[in-house]
C-alpha cells in the first residue's frame, strides 16, 4: 500500500486510516504539516550610488529562510546572463549573508 501527502495549504493534518478484515482491524494514525517556502530579506532596495567606470562597489544583504524546509534558491541580476544557485536549510533562525558586486 502507498499513501501521499499532497497537502493545499499550510497546516497540520491529522487523519486515521482503518483496515479491516474479517476477523480483526487496526487503526493507522497519519500526521503531517503542509508548509510554505518562505525567504526574507532585510533589505527593500539597496542604492549602489555613484561608482566610476572600471571600480568596484560592494553592498551587503541578509536572505533569511523563515520556512520549516529546506530551500534552494536561485539569485540572478537581470542585466547580467550569470546567476547564482545556492541552498539554505533549516532551522529558519540561520541567515546567510551574502555579498553582491557589478564589475
Amino acid at each position: 500500500m502507498i499513501l501521499e501527502f499532497a497537502p493545499k495549504r499550510t497546516a497540520r493534518y491529522y487523519e486515521v486510516v482503518e483496515i479491516k478484515s474479517q476477523r480483526s482491524g487496526l487503526y493507522l494514525h497519519l500526521h503531517g504539516h503542509g508548509v510554505t517556502p518562505s525567504l526574507e530579506v532585510d533589505k527593500d532596495s539597496i542604492d549602489m550610488g555613484h561608482v566610476m567606470v572600471g571600480e568596484v562597489i560592494q553592498k551587503t544583504f541578509t536572505l533569511q529562510n523563515t520556512s520549516l524546509i529546506d530551500l534552494n534558491y536561485e539569485i540572478s541580476l537581470r542585466s547580467h546572463l550569470s546567476q547564482v544557485t545556492q541552498s539554505m536549510t533549516q532551522p529558519s533562525e540561520i541567515g546567510m549573508l551574502m555579498d553582491m558586486y557589478l564589475s
